[in-house]
C-alpha cells in the first residue's frame, strides 16, 4: 500500500499547500508557457457523493508553439515507453513521462482552479499527471472539512461494518472526526470514488492509481455492511431457485435471509469468525457452502463497480476531448483469488508492490505476470524493486522493459533508462515466440505449473510468449485457429480445465500440422470442474498418455505427471535435460546458443520495420554477492522470418552497458538454415536487431 494520508490545516486547501509532489515536480521541471485546459462542470454537495453533469463547454487550446499539436497527441495517449515516478527523476538526461502524486487531495470543487495552472505547466513539458486514490478511503484532505462539504460521507453511507455492526475506525483527525474505513461495496462509496476522479479530469488530471484494487475481495476483511448483506440476498435469488436454496443452503425464506445474522446465530462475532477464517475451521456445513458463495458474490460486486468505473469515467473524459486512463494496484497473483485476469479489462495498466525477497530474485521472476499482461495489451508498473546497490537493481529495469513493462522511476542506473527512450525501435513490438505457453485461468489452482513451464522453456532457451485462455465467467479470450497457427507448439502446463471451444480448437491447430506438448493433467474437465462425457473430449484427453503421439499433420508429446511443478520446486537439471531432449527429437529449436541456461530470450518482431529483435536478459549472478557473471563471445543461432529470406542482413548488437549505439555484427548462414552471430558480451542486458541491409543512397550524378 502507498503511504497512509497526511492533514492539512482545517478549511479549504491553499496555493501554500499545494500537492507537495506536484510542486516538486514543477520545481525540477524547465519553464515553458502554458497550455491552456479548462472545462465548465456543475457539482453539487448535499447528502449524497458528488454529483456531475457533462458539460461539452471546452476552451479550445490556443497554438503556442509550432509543435503545439504533436505535444497534445503526446499527452493524449500511453506511448509504448513511458517513465512514471512518484518522485522527481532529476538525474540529467532522464526525467519522468508521467508523474505520480501520491498525495493529490483532489476532492472539491474550488480545488479545480488551483491545481489547473500547475498541471498546465507540467503538460507544456511533456509530463503527464496521475494522482492516487484508495478503495480503502481519502488520503491527504481536512476529514473533519470533508465530511462537512459532503455531510452523507460517513460510516453509514459509505463504511465497512464488522459482523458486530460496527464501522472500522482507523484513526482520528486533528480535530477529532473518525476516520473510517470504506467499503468498496457501497454504493455512495462507488459514486464518491467515480465523482471525485471526474472532479480531478476537470483540474487536468491524465491519469489515477486505485491503491487496494481489489477493495474486499475476497472478503477476509470480513465486512458486513447492509448493503452487502442485501445484495448477498439478491445475488443468491437469482442464482439459485427456492428449492435449490432450502436443499443446498437450508435457507426457508430468502427474502428476509440475512448471512451476518446467520453467523451469529451460530455463535460467531467480529473476532471469533476471524479467528475460524484464519486457522482454516469449518463454519458447518452450510455455512461453508454460504461462505464460498459470499466470496463470489464480492468478486462480482468488486468486477461490476470497475465496469462501470472505466465506463464512466472514460465517457466523461472523451466528452472533454480527452483521453484519461486507470491504473490499480491489483497484485500480481495469477492464483485462484487475486487474479489479475478478473479486472485486468477495466484497467489500462497495473501499478502494485512486488516483494522480490519472497520471490528469491532473480532465481524466481515477476515476468510471468509482466508477460500475461502485456500479452492482453497492459503494461505492469511495480512501486518496489530490488535493492538499489545490487546489479539485480538494474537486471529489474532491464526485465521490465524486455517484457513490455515499465518502472516506475530510478535513482541510479539511468543510463538503462536513457538506453531505451534513445532505442525505441527495439521495445514494445510484437511477440514472435516459436512457442505458444498457455496461461488457463479455468485452471488457476495450477499457477504453479505455469510458473514451472515458464522457467523450463526460459532455461532451454526455446522462445515462446503467454497465450491467455479464459474462463467463460470472469475473463474471455477471443483465439482463433490462425492465432494459434503462427507457433510451432503449444504448451498447456497442467491446464486441467479447459472449455468445449479451447478443447476444439487446440485439437483443429494439431489436425493442421501444431504440436501439443502436455505437462500433467490436459482438459481433464471443463471450466466448471466438470467431467465431460463427449467424443471430442475423450478424444483430446486420450492424446496426452505420456508418450508421443500423432494427430492429423500435428503431434502431441506429454508427460502425465507434472514436471513443471517438479521443476518449479527443485530446478533439478536431468529433468531439464530430458524435458529439452524430447522436445528436440520432435522439432528442433529455432535458437541455438552457448549462452548459459540462466540467460534468458525473448523474441519479437516489428512489421512496421520488418526486424526481429532479440532481448538477452543474463540471470547468471553470485548467490552470495549478487553480482551478475557477464557472458562472453556467445555463439547465437537463429531461423530468420520468411519476410527475411534471401536478402542481405544488418545485424546489430545493443546494450546499455558497452554498446549503447549499437555495433554491427558480421553473419554467416550454414546448410540448416540457420543464421550465426557472435554476441561479443552481455554483462546484464543485450539487444539483438535483425532486419534488411539499406541500399546505400546514391549520389546524383554531376555532368
Amino acid at each position: 500500500m502507498f503511504p497512509p494520508c497526511f492533514y492539512r490545516g482545517k478549511g479549504f486547501l491553499s496555493i501554500k499547500s499545494m500537492s507537495i509532489s506536484l510542486l516538486l515536480v514543477l520545481l525540477l521541471a524547465s519553464c515553458y508557457s502554458p497550455v491552456t485546459f479548462s472545462a465548465n462542470a456543475s457539482y453539487s454537495h448535499s447528502n449524497s457523493p458528488p454529483i456531475y453533469e457533462a458539460s461539452e463547454n471546452v476552451d479550445d487550446v490556443p497554438e503556442i508553439f509550432s509543435n503545439e499539436e504533436k505535444l497534445q497527441d503526446w499527452l493524449d495517449s500511453l506511448k509504448a515507453l513511458e517513465i512514471p515516478a512518484g518522485i522527481p527523476v532529476d538525474i540529467y538526461p532522464v526525467r519522468e513521462t508521467m508523474a505520480i502524486d501520491l498525495w493529490p487531495g483532489l476532492y472539491f470543487l474550488e480545488e479545480v482552479e488551483v491545481y489547473r495552472p500547475l498541471i498546465e505547466d507540467l503538460h507544456v513539458q511533456g509530463i503527464k499527471y496521475m494522482i492516487y486514490r484508495s478503495f480503502y478511503g481519502v488520503t491527504d484532505v481536512n476529514y473533519t472539512y470533508l465530511c462537512e462539504y459532503y455531510p452523507g460521507f460517513n460510516a453509514e453511507n459509505a463504511g465497512f461494518i464488522d459482523l458486530d455492526g460496527n464501522p472500522w475506525v482507523v484513526g482520528y483527525d486533528p480535530y477529532g472526526t473518525p476516520i473510517f474505513r470504506a467499503s468498496t461495496n457501497r454504493p455512495y462509496w462507488q459514486s464518491f470514488l467515480i465523482n471525485s476522479t471526474k472532479l480531478a479530469i476537470d483540474a487536468g488530471v491524465d491519469a489515477v492509481v486505485f491503491d487496494v484494487g481489489f477493495g474486499h475481495y475476497p472478503p477476509s476483511e470480513l465486512n458486513f455492511d447492509p448493503d452487502s448483506i442485501k445484495g448477498f440476498r439478491e445475488f443468491l435469488a437469482e442464482k439459485y431457485t427456492s428449492e435449490e436454496l432450502a436443499s443446498k443452503f437450508n435457507i426457508s425464506d430468502i427474502s428476509t435471509f440475512d448471512f451476518g445474522q446467520y453467523l451469529r446465530d451460530l455463535g460467531y462475532n467480529a473476532s471469533s469468525l476471524r479467528d475460524a477464517l484464519t486457522q482454516g475451521a469449518s463454519l458447518g456445513d452450510y455455512a461453508d457452502l454460504l461462505w464460498s458463495e459470499w466470496c463470489e458474490f464480492h468478486l462480482k460486486v468488486l468486477v461490476e463497480f470497475y465496469k462501470r468505473l472505466y465506463t464512466e469515467v472514460k465517457e466523461y473524459a472523451q466528452s472533454k476531448g480527452r483521453n484519461f486512463y486507470i491504473f490499480s494496484n491489483i497484485y500480481h497473483g495469477l492464483d485462484p483469488w487475486y487474479n489479475i485476469l478478473y479486472l485486468i479489462n477495466y484497467v489500462d495498466g497495473i501499478y502494485a508492490e512486488i516483494f522480490f525477497d519472497d520471490l528469491q530474485y532473480p532465481s524466481r521472476t515477476p515476468a510471468t505476470v509482466y508477460r500475461v499482461a502485456y500479452s492482453l495489451g497492459r503494461h505492469y508498473i511495480p512501486m518496489t524493486s530490488p535493492p538499489e546497490n545490487s546489479e539485480l537493481y538494474p537486471l529489474y529495469i532491464a526485465e521490465l522493459f524486455a517484457c513490455g513493462s515499465w518502472t516506475g522511476g530510478t535513482k541510479n542506473y539511468t543510463s538503462y533508462l536513457l538506453f531505451v527512450n534513445s532505442h525505441p525501435e527495439l521495445f514494445s513490438k510484437g511477440q514472435d515466440g516459436e512457442i505458444g505457453l498457455v496461461y488457463s485461468l479455468a485452471s488457476s489452482e495450477n499457477h504453479s505449473s505455469f510458473e514451472g513451464a515458464f522457467y523450463l522453456l526460459s532455461d532451454i532457451q526455446r522462445s515462446f510468449d503467454v497465450i491467455v485462455f479464459g474462463d467463460n465467467k470472469w475473463f474471455n479470450e477471443s483465439l482463433t485457429l490462425n492465432d494459434l497457427l503462427k507457433y510451432r507448439a503449444i504448451l498447456l502446463p497442467n491446464t486441467g480445465y479447459l472449455t468445449d471451444k479451447q478443447v476444439e480448437l487446440l485439437l483443429n491447430y494439431a489436425e493442421q500440422g501444431g504440436i501439443l506438448i502436455g505437462i500433467g493433467s490436459v482438459g481433464t474437465r471443463n471450466e466448471t470442474g466438470e467431467f465431460v462425457n463427449s467424443e471430442t473430449r475423450t478424444t483430446f484427453v486420450g492424446l496426452f498418455n505420456g508418450g508421443v503421439v500423432s494427430y492429423g499433420s500435428g503431434k502431441v508429446i506429454s508427460w502425465t505427471s507434472d514436471i513443471a511443478l517438479q521443476y518449479l520446486l527443485q530446478r533439478n537439471v536431468t529433468l531439464l535435460e530430458e524435458f529439452e531432449n524430447r522436445l528436440s527429437e520432435v522439432f528442433s529449436p529455432e535458437i541455438v546458443t552457448n549462452f548459459n541456461n540462466n540467460v534468458t530470450i525473448l523474441q519479437y518482431w516489428d512489421p512496421e520495420s520488418d526486424s526481429m529483435i532479440f532481448h538477452f536478459l543474463n540471470r547468471e549472478s553470485d548467490s552470495k554477492s549478487c553480482v551478475i557473471i557477464p557472458q562472453y563471445d556467445v555463439s547465437f543461432k537463429f531461423t530468420l522470418r520468411p519476410e527475411l529470406d534471401d536478402v542481405p542482413l544488418e545485424i546489430r548488437f545493443y546494450s546499455p552497458d558497452e554498446y549503447f549505439g549499437g555495433v554491427e555484427l558480421t553473419y554467416s548462414s550454414d546448410p540448416n538454415g540457420y543464421v550465426e552471430v557472435t554476441i561479443p558480451k552481455v554483462h546484464i542486458w543485450g539487444v539483438l536487431r535483425v532486419e534488411a541491409k539499406k541500399k546505400a543512397a546514391q549520389e546524383d550524378l554531376v555532368i
